[in-house]
Parts: structure tokens; C-alpha cells; sequence
């Protein structure tokens, strides 16, 4: 399932610009963005007319297309005090504690006129030891205007953050193996300067002299409009030849690049050197600065954009503070939160009662549910039990035809059982050609078959089988005279004729032979049948006392009652 993290809302010197990040699971898969320009000359401060303000954040919301009302707001570097110091890592109470008495002692704000937030910024500290802290305190008006603004759009804040920390997550969830580096935010009136060291954030300066600067510098020495300069700017970067206004880009590169070579020098003796340096910012977008930059300061030049499919360069760059604070908007409980200590318990009361209304609302929702779903299944199952009544009953009818005949199958599987074996011995000529059709050899036709019986004087048990068929050869005749042999009571085989002739379209054999055949005996009737059938009475008694049953229909009744 998506999910839509709060909104990300940087307001810039020059722009406001709007993000919304969009997640599947724990990943992140796109962003939604969204950008309002500000007039030239405006300047947002305590009392100032807000109204060109609301209409640029009105734009980039409208563009984005962002979806819920939370929100987080990113406070510009130069608008919030910082210091970065170690304390003993401790429960959350008394890390505020230990955070504001720091904040009294270093950050030249009165505690009435201040909100200060903290943050430890290692993820991993043990109990007793020192662990890195970065504490923020500013000025309680800034944060309050930057509420009303945002109440006008019905947007509920959940956290204020500072921009450093900010890109110092967004660097910190693309970079896998960190090097000393230093993160700059290029912006239109003034540039952010960060230390990253041994993944830690330890450092951040304000740095006058935004792309701004470079562009005045440019109007004034061209005499052209500052729209102009822009446009030139942004066409050619550090390509300008000298005459239409190199010199102004080579000093701002070096400005910038003395500022980076300043900061490296202060943190020499603390920290190592810096071998990379991450850029984002529009102001980061003039072409060639990358290459300039490596070459005055010694550094590799990076592009720090969302890491995202997709996204262009320019984007990444003008969008990639606004995206990191919805990314990292409230990653855990200890994330820092300029809000006034008034609004987020507020904010939770009101919170606990939009989940009480939820939750009674979900009650309510999931009973009327549950009752009219139940009605809905009792209704639907006395439909289908009327729908079902018919064919069950006919089903049960049919049942019982089946077993029923079932039971007839039964009985007249005994009987033909016992008939079978009753009459067996009457049927020695069936099983005689059952067993030559057993014997008979392959690709044989045995046209005739005739039985004869014995003369008067001759032994009533021997039989004369005559036998005629065609066959493809004499071999096959003679396969099948052999196989005669084999058959129980075939006492001589002998062949009485063989000639060749036209069977269709093949030449075949045409044979006759004369077997002597003896008929097997009966097998006596089992004792227990005798037994069954009571004392011998001759016939004429049996139709004395009136009984018309033959006589295997009486073995047959009296063994169906011996044996069911």
C-alpha cells in the first residue's frame, strides 16, 4: 500500500517550494513537487505583508497535487541558532533538561522569547557514554509566523526542523560508505555550509554571497535588467566569456571556493579533511561550477539530489531540501521539533480526540456492520435453504432407488453365481472353444468347427473335432497343430487336408484337421448341497405334494437360505 508522508514546505528567498513524498512499504517510489515564485524585491519579516507569501504557497500546492493536511516546515539556516556538543546519553526528560541549561549557558536568545528543540544525531549510544547532540533555539515570532501562514491553508503542522539536518538525512539515506565531506546549499541570498565526519553532522555556518550576488554583479557590469542577468546566467554559467561578464562569474567561484578553503582551515585540528563536497540548491545548477570548484578547491563535486527514478538534475537540485524534510519529516519521538511546547500538547489533545471520535465512529460502523451483515448472511442462507429444499429431497428419493437396486444387483449376482456353477458341466463344448481360442496362433482363420459323437460302439467319452480355417503358411498349420496338443482331454491331432489358394488379393493355406476329443467328466455336487436338499424323494412324490419348482431352482432357494 502507498503511503503519504506530510508535506514538505520550503520557503526560500525567492520561491516557496512544496514536496510530498510517496512510500511503498519502507521505500520511498516518487515525490510529488510543486513550485510558486516570489516577486524580486519581497522580503518576508515579522509584520510584512504575507499575501505575495500565501499565493506562492498556493501555486506549489496546487501543482503538486499533495494529498492529506500534515506538514512539516523547514526554518532557513541563518533564522536558527545551533551547537553541536556531546552529553551523557540519558532517558528523554533528562536530555531536555541537560539541552536547555546548554542552551542558557551558549545560545544568546532569553529563554521567554526562544523555543529550543534537540537532537542526537548518532543512532547507535550506550548508557553512560557521551553522544553527539545538536541543539536549535529560535526565536519564538518566527515560529509563530510561520504558523499563521500555514493556517490559512488548514495544514496541521507536525515538526519545524532547521535545513542542515534536513540534507544532512537526505545525504545520510544515499551515501553508503562516508567520506569527510563538506554539503553546501547554493541559494539565492546566501549559501548553508555543512561538515559531515564520520557520518556525523558537526558543523553548519550561514555563508553570505547567494547565485543572488552573481547575478547583480552581472546586471551592474553589463548595465542590463536583472531578468537579463538571470537569463544570461543561466544560458552560459562559468562559459561567459570576459566580456560579457566572466571576470563577475570567476570571482564568485572564487568567493565561493574561499569560503570552502576558510571552513577547512577551521576544522583542521578537530576533524579530518574533507575529500568530497555535495552540492544542492538552484544555485548549484550554473554549468561548469562543478569543474571549477574541483579545480580550486581539490575536491570531488557531487550533486545531492532525492534519489529518485526519473528526476532530473535540476529538480533534484531546486527540490532536494523540501524533499528531505518530507522524507525525514518525525522519523522518531527524539526528532528535533521547533513547535512551541503549547501547540504539540495541543496538538496531541486534539489528536487523542479525532482517535476517540475515530474509534468510536469504527465501533459504531463495525456493529451496524455486524448487524446488518448478519441479517444479510440469515437472509441469504433461508434463500439458498428454500433454493437447495427440492433438490435434496430428490436427492434423498433417488438415494433410495439406488440402494434398492443395489440389492437387486446382489441378489442376481448370487444367483448367477450359483447357476453358473450348477450348470458348468453342460457347457464342455464352450470351454473347448475357449481354450482353442486361447491356443490358436496369430494371423490364423478357423472357418468351421464341428463336434461329432462317438459311434454306438465306441467310447461314449471320446468325440470327433473336426476343424477347417486358412492360414498365411504351413508353418502357422502346423504352430497350430502343436498347440492342440496342449488343450486338457485332446488325445490326437492329425491333418487330413492342405493346399494352397487365393484368399482376396493374398495367397494362403487351406486346411482341414481331425482331433479325437475327450469329454471331461462331471465333477460331483458339493455335500453341503445334497444336504440342503433333505431326504431323496422320487419325483413322483415331489408333484404328489404339489411343488412345480424344477430342480435347480430349488439348489438355488435352498442355498440363497443357507448363505445369504
Amino acid at each position: 500500500m502507498r503511503e503519504d508522508t506530510p508535506i514538505g514546505i520550503d520557503i526560500g528567498s525567492r520561491s516557496v517550494k512544496v514536496t510530498q513524498a510517496i512510500k511503498r512499504g519502507s521505500n520511498f517510489v516518487g515525490f510529488r513537487k510543486g513550485i510558486g515564485l516570489l516577486p524580486s524585491d519581497f522580503v518576508w519579516e515579522a509584520g510584512s505583508e504575507p499575501e505575495p507569501l500565501r499565493q506562492a504557497l498556493t501555486t506549489a500546492l496546487r501543482i503538486a497535487g499533495v494529498k492529506g493536511k500534515r506538514a512539516i516546515c523547514v526554518l532557513p539556516r541563518n533564522q536558527v541558532t545551533l551547537r553541536f556538543t556531546e552529553l551523557p546519553a540519558a532517558r528523554p526528560d533528562e536530555m531536555a533538561n541537560m539541552t536547555a541549561l546548554e542552551a542558557e549557558q551558549h545560545i544568546p536568545l532569553p529563554s521567554t522569547e526562544t523555543i529550543v528543540s534537540y537532537e542526537i544525531i548518532s543512532e547507535t549510544a550506550a548508557v553512560g557514554s557521551l553522544v553527539p547532540v545538536l541543539i536549535a533555539a529560535t526565536r519564538r515570532t518566527v515560529v509563530e509566523n510561520y504558523l499563521a501562514l500555514l493556517s490559512t491553508f488548514d495544514l496541521q503542522v507536525d515538526q519545524i526542523t532547521v535545513d542542515s539536518l534536513c540534507l544532512f538525512k537526505l545525504w545520510q539515506a544515499q551515501i553508503t560508505d562516508p567520506e569527510p565531506s563538506f554539503l553546501l546549499d547554493i541559494g539565492a541570498n546566501g549559501m548553508v555550509m555543512s561538515l559531515i565526519e564520520s557520518g556525523l553532522l558537526r558543523m553548519s555556518r550561514t555563508v553570505p554571497g547567494g547565485s543572488d550576488a552573481l547575478t547583480r554583479s552581472l546586471q551592474t557590469a553589463l548595465d542590463i535588467s536583472f531578468s537579463e542577468a538571470e537569463e544570461l546566467k543561466q544560458s552560459l554559467g562559468a562559459g561567459i566569456p570576459a566580456e560579457r561578464g566572466g571576470k563577475q562569474i570567476a570571482n564568485w567561484v572564487e568567493m565561493v571556493a574561499a569560503e570552502i578553503r576558510r571552513s577547512t582551515m577551521a576544522i583542521a585540528t578537530q576533524y579530518s579533511q574533507p575529500t568530497h563536497l555535495y552540492l544542492c540548491g538552484g544555485g548549484s545548477l550554473l554549468k561548469g561550477l562543478d569543474t571549477c570548484l574541483e579545480q580550486a578547491v581539490g575536491m570531488k563535486v557531487v550533486q545531492l539530489k532525492p534519489g529518485q527514478d526519473g528526476v532530473s538534475a535540476q529538480e533534484g537540485a531546486v527540490f532536494a531540501l523540501a524533499f528531505a524534510a518530507s522524507q525525514a519529516a518525525s522519523q522518531h519521538p527524539g526528532a528535533l521539533n521547533l513547535l512551541p511546547q503549547e501547540t504539540r500538547e495541543r496538538e496531541r489533545l486534539s489528536q487523542r480526540r479525532r482517535l476517540s471520535r475515530a474509534a468510536l465512529l469504527a465501533a459504531v460502523i463495525a456493529l451496524l456492520t455486524f448487524i446488518f451483515g448478519s441479517a444479510f448472511t440469515l437472509r441469504n442462507r433461508e434463500a439458498e435453504l428454500t433454493r437447495i429444499t427440492p433438490e435434496w429431497k430428490e436427492d434423498v428419493r433417488v438415494q433410495k432407488e439406488a440402494q434398492e437396486m443395489a440389492r437387486k444387483r446382489t441378489d442376481l449376482i448370487s444367483q448367477s453365481n450359483f447357476l453358473t456353477a450348477a450348470h458348468s458341466g453342460k457347457h464342455s463344448f464352450l470351454n473347448l472353444l475357449l481354450d482353442i481360442h486361447q491356443q490358436a496362433p496369430k494371423r490364423i482363420w478357423l472357418t468351421s468347427l464341428v463336434l461329432e459323437k462317438s459311434p454306438p460302439d465306441a467310447d461314449k467319452t471320446i468325440n470327433t473335432l473336426q476343424i477347417t480355417g486358412k492360414a498365411p503358411d504351413n508353418m502357422v498349420v502346423a504352430d497350430l497343430e502343436s498347440k492342440l496338443w496342449q488343450i486338457s482331454g485332446m488325445k490326437a491331432v492329425s491333418l487330413q487336408s492342405s493346399k494352397q489358394t487365393r484368399f482376396e488379393d493374398k495367397q494362403v493355406v487351406e486346411f482341414s484337421l481331425s482331433c479325437q476329443y475327450q469329454v471331461p467328466k462331471p465333477e460331483p455336487a458339493p455335500k453341503d448341497e445334497i444336504q440342503a436338499k433333505g431326504t431323496k424323494e422320487d419325483k413322483g412324490t415331489k408333484e404328489d405334494k404339489g411343488t412345480k419348482e424344477d430342480k435347480g431352482t430349488k439348489q438355488y432357494n435352498e442355498a440363497k437360505e443357507a448363505k445369504p
